[in-house]
């Protein structure tokens, strides 16, 4: 409970407690009071005092009024931020998709620019070999292993087709 919620009970608690002692306090009075005679005068007396339980019951509906005002009010407020918290999550799911859609964009290219590195490092292969004028491995070559398992087609790819598929990825990129 907040101080603000404990104020406001123990101000309700006091008004309260102070509309119960005054009202024991007039019945005392009545009973006791200045008036002597017989019970149909005190209750004469008494009467009187019908002006206080007027003021009062005003006091209660005007209370009451005030009450239904604050609520009014808390309750627009209350509108007001739901209506901010659903423009938020709005903008917030936008903001998410995008980001999504950045990931997937940026996990495409990280795989095409794994792909290069591997097409150009067998390029390269492709292109000393030749320069010295070994021999192509074969798909059983221990030593190389089973390039199909990693996308490159046979092992003795040409120059050229590993050229155009470089080619093929970099204009994928545009």
């Amino acid at each position: 409970m907040g101080k603000v919620t404990k104020d406001k009970n123990g101000s309700f608690l006091f008004l309260a407690g102070m509309v119960v002692i005054l009202w024991a306090g007039l019945a005392i009075i009545i009973h006791f009071g200045p008036v002597e005679g017989t019970l149909q005068e005190r209750g004469a007396f008494g009467d009187s005092f019908g002006a206080i339980n007027a003021l009062f019951a005003g006091l209660a509906f005007v209370g009451v009024v005030y009450a239904i005002l604050l609520q009014r009010e808390e309750l627009r407020l209350q509108r007001e931020e739901l209506k901010l918290t659903r423009q938020e999550l709005s903008r917030s799911a936008s903001a998410q998709e995008a980001s999504s859609q950045i990931q997937a964009v940026s996990a495409t290219s990280q795989a095409d620019l794994a792909r290069l590195t591997a097409l150009t490092s067998l390029l390269n292969w492709e292109m000393e070999n030749e320069q010295r004028g070994l021999r192509y491995p074969t798909l059983g070559d221990p030593k190389l292993g089973n390039p199909e398992k990693f996308g490159f087609g046979r092992a003795n790819d040409s120059a050229e087709d590993i050229a155009r598929q470089i080619k093929e990825i970099l204009n994928r990129q545009k």
